[in-house]
């Protein structure tokens, strides 16, 4: 099975097979990566012949993999062997092979992923949503940590609303402005802002910014969860696309300028989020 991503408008694609031997650029990155550039002396093992392993290609070329295999509590996925070429490093390939694993895990019904991070790339997984559990401890002569992401398929939802947003700051609200359906109204000891459709901005309003579409996470959201937020706003940055969030009791708010937000939701639909208009 194949699936299309999207960096910065250039398409790759995730091959998937449960046979290294069928990818073997697979097994040469990996041997590049962490054998001769890291100087690790074991790299293949018994668990590759139990695994999934993702090869990300632009074109022809194949540019990053990585691997996941199932825990023996039936809901866990292990995801690692994030591997990317040299000269495609920071352009937000490792993200894409990560999300086409948890995607590929959430289809087959895992709940969570977890995964061993070299503590050097401990931030790069937080981004991703992961969160650190346990102490740190050693692989070969290298430093891991043990880091942990829920894969809730009914916080990948997102609703789309059908309005036109703006931003404002204003000096003053109405009263009756508080009786609309989508208001977000935020006060500091600096400003008083107002989010709201764009026919209700009121004359009160001193700038306002114009032509914002919006989606929420579908469902209430528990205090708890963690990551919910970051993979959208990893996925928007890595494609130059500017959001404004706005998080409430339940749930989050993404907000996405109108030229932009058509892409958007095609890169998120192509990340594993289902869309639904609301």
């Amino acid at each position: 099975m194949d699936k299309k991503y999207y960096i910065n408008g250039e398409e790759f694609t995730a091959h998937f097979s449960y046979d290294l031997d069928q990818l073997p650029e697979a097994a040469q990155i990996r041997s590049s990566v962490f054998l001769d550039e890291q100087k690790f002396t074991v790299e293949f093992d018994d668990i590759d012949s139990n695994a999934v392993h993702c090869l990300l290609c632009s074109g022809e070329k194949a540019v990053g993999v990585g691997r996941a295999y199932a825990d023996a509590d039936g809901i866990t996925v292990h995801i690692g062997r994030i591997a990317v070429v040299k000269e495609y490093r920071e352009k937000g390939i490792g993200s894409v092979i990560v999300r086409a694993l948890e995607g590929y895990a959430a289809e087959k019904g895992y709940s969570a992923a977890v995964l061993s991070a070299q503590t050097r790339v401990r931030q790069f997984y937080e981004k991703l949503g992961y969160t650190a559990e346990g102490e740190e401890y050693f692989d070969e002569y290298c430093p891991h940590v043990l880091m942990r992401k829920a894969l809730n398929k009914s916080a990948l939802t997102l609703q789309v609303l059908q309005y036109t947003f703006s931003v404002c700051k204003t000096n003053s609200l109405p009263a009756d402005i508080i009786s609309r359906d989508f208001v977000f109204i935020s006060k500091t000891d600096e400003e008083l802002s107002l989010v709201c459709p764009a026919e209700f901005v009121p004359d009160s309003v001193c700038v306002r910014e114009d032509g914002w579409n919006a989606f929420r996470i579908s469902g209430v959201l528990d205090f708890s969860l963690t990551g919910i937020l970051s993979p959208i706003a990893a996925l928007m940055a890595e494609n130059k696309i500017g959001i404004f969030a706005v998080s409430t009791f339940n749930t989050d708010y993404i907000l996405i300028k109108n030229s932009a937000f058509q892409k958007a939701l095609g890169l998120l639909k192509d990340s594993g989020y289902a869309v639904e208009y609301i």
